[in-house]
């Protein structure tokens, strides 16, 4: 191995973070990747499309980290949605925004955004290097020596945008959480995050695979709290997915209840007792209710209730468990999505340990975080892209205020 020159900063991790840095730094910053070429992960975003931000206005958009929303704020304001799309625009890369908030590459090509930003961090005078594996960090003094599987650098200030540890088959594998922790760093309990769920027993429910209920209310008991949500919601071959699934998943334990409330009893009630409805199927007095027919008929089959029946046919018993089923429809989850197939990471670098208005490391100094390494959750939608760019151009402009 032979020594390299002094960097004043070196960001490992070439994703949207490491870009954003690269990009803020500019000048002298260098970028080391593992893979042959940046932003791997982000070119298959999407399903190939990118999409890599959300027009939301930045204090709903904030809105949607949750707990997290006070340690991403100054990030988010910082350089927000808007700002985005403009040095998207205006380098090359023209975007779109849908009527739910979600922007696109006009291409609805996601390479199109990687090459972009690729473009803007090399012309501000940043360097990238690529198929560089990091294998160690060592703080020496007021420097950092990084050694990588085929070199040795020195850096004045050192960011880690790593990533997670979702899809490892992009370098997103979980080696940042490593480098972290030998830094001293507390790893909060990683878990698939993003991910669609497999329901124990869903075979019942095959008919209803392709099912969407756009307004779907889910609820799910988290440490002995009952939680609801709300969102769109899709019936698969092997359990349940779509949003309103995929954005709480990392609240789901294998083994956990999830309880569709479909709607109120009092309300199915009324409509099974309606004189209007006695002889109709019971199937279609449920569709009454918002229900699709092929749902309908399997909770009928669930409860024993013969899909040719009527209202005036069911006996007190059998109405009322088709109620309380209705009501809060069970499905007990047999297991997440692994890290191979979900989106995202949970877990991470403790935020308490990050300075949320630098990024800057509680313990050491001149180290930062930024990205999905860090210990939030986004919902689906464009905002974790955003998220890591902007936690990640933080970084490299306190970094450089810094040098």
């Amino acid at each position: 191995m032979r020594q390299q020159k002094s960097y004043p900063l070196i960001i490992i991790g070439g994703g949207p973070a490491g870009l954003g840095a690269a990009i803020a730094f500019g000048k002298d910053a260098l970028l080391l990747e593992q893979n042959p070429y940046a932003g791997k992960k982000l070119i298959i975003s999407g399903l190939g499309q990118c999409n890599c931000t959300n027009v939301l206005p930045v204090k709903k958009f904030l809105e949607t980290a949750g707990k997290q929303k006070s340690f991403l704020a100054t990030a988010i304001y910082n350089f927000d949605n808007t700002q985005l799309i403009s040095l998207l625009q205006n380098n090359g890369c023209p975007v779109y925004a849908r009527e739910d908030g979600k922007v696109f590459p006009v291409s609805m090509q996601s390479v199109d955004v990687r090459d972009t930003l690729v473009k803007i961090a090399l012309a501000s005078g940043a360097d990238i290097a690529y198929n560089q594996s990091v294998t160690s960090i060592e703080k020496q003094n007021d420097t950092f020596k990084v050694k990588t599987d085929k070199q040795v650098f020195v850096a004045h200030k050192l960011l880690i945008a790593t990533g997670g540890k979702s899809y490892p088959t992009t370098g997103s594998n979980g080696y940042g959480y490593e480098l972290a922790k030998r830094l001293g760093h507390t790893i909060i309990l990683l878990k698939p995050a993003l991910s669609a769920v497999k329901i124990r027993g869903f075979s019942v429910f095959a008919k209803c695979a392709g099912v969407t209920l756009n307004k779907a209310k889910i609820s799910y008991v988290v440490n002995g709290k009952k939680k609801v949500f709300e969102g769109e919601l899709l019936f698969t071959h092997q359990g349940l997915s779509g949003p309103v699934i995929i954005n709480n998943s990392h609240t789901f334990e294998q083994g956990g209840v999830i309880r569709l409330h479909l709607a109120q009893q009092d309300e199915i009630r009324a409509t099974l007792l309606s004189k209007n409805n006695q002889q109709r199927m019971t199937y279609n007095t449920l569709k009454t209710l918002g229900i699709p027919e092929s749902l309908a008929k399997t909770l009928l089959n669930r409860v024993n209730i013969n899909i040719e029946s009527k209202p005036s046919e069911l006996n007190k018993v059998k109405r009322n468990e088709l109620i309380t089923t209705v009501s809060a429809v069970p499905f007990t989850i047999e297991s997440l999505d692994s890290f191979n197939k979900a989106m995202l990471t949970a877990g991470g670098v403790s935020l308490k340990e990050v300075a949320s208005k630098t990024m800057e490391s509680k313990i050491i100094s001149g180290l930062y975080f930024s990205g999905e390494i860090l210990d939030y959750v986004l919902p689906t939608g464009g905002f974790n892209i955003q998220a890591a760019f902007s936690t990640g151009y933080l970084a490299g402009q306190s970094a450089k205020k810094s040098v």
